[in-house]
């Protein structure tokens, strides 16, 4: 939400190590949550739910986006980004960490 303002924020969102956080924290948050997942259609149905609530103003197309996210799983800067928001939620949920300002860094570094 900080972001929002900065100049380059929705171009941020397009950087690959970017879309690698978002889907880390989202499933590291789900993970935490002890919520089952069923089925690969599932978990992208979820982060096509958390998508939409958090950048739904912010994205043209917001399934294109998740989608264009996923199929960037062996992309080494999506892995990075990944790794950062999974580690960010659990510190958060495990109150390691009481703030997560890493995605503020991807995005404002862009």
């Amino acid at each position: 939400m900080l972001c929002r303002s900065q100049l380059g924020y929705k171009t941020g969102l397009e950087r690959e190590i970017v879309r690698g956080y978002l889907v880390g924290f989202f499933d590291c948050a789900l993970q935490k949550l002890g919520h089952p997942l069923g089925s690969d259609e599932e978990f992208a149905m979820l982060l096509l739910r958390g998508h939409s609530y958090l950048l739904g103003a912010d994205l043209t197309d917001v399934r294109s986006y998740v989608f264009a996210s996923l199929r960037l799983q062996d992309n080494p800067q999506f892995a990075q980004g990944q790794a950062a928001g999974g580690n960010d939620c659990n510190d958060l949920l495990t109150g390691a960490s009481t703030r997560a300002l890493t995605l503020m860094g991807y995005l404002i570094e862009g």
